[in-house]
């Protein structure tokens, strides 16, 4: 799982935490993997196809918590 074109149009944005995942299903064999660092979903993040020919699935976007920065809740901040 890497860094794609499409995820740097997010950076420098602000984004809650929807979820962790630490499973996912490999496309091509449909096995069930485990990951060994878990992956962040982000709320009302996801692929829209800019990059990839306008591809139409609009998957969710997995982030890497080292590729993230943690904002401290405050006023105003939920």
């Amino acid at each position: 799982m890497g860094f794609d074109a499409e995820m740097s149009r997010f950076c420098g944005r602000t984004a809650r935490v929807k979820a962790g995942a630490n499973r996912c299903v490999d496309e091509r064999s449909g096995r069930m993997l485990t990951m060994k660092n878990p992956c962040i979903i982000l709320e009302n993040i996801w692929c829209e196809g800019a990059f990839m020919a306008n591809c139409p699935r609009q998957y969710v976007c997995w982030w890497r918590e080292i590729w993230l920065e943690r904002v401290e809740s405050g006023p105003g901040r939920g």
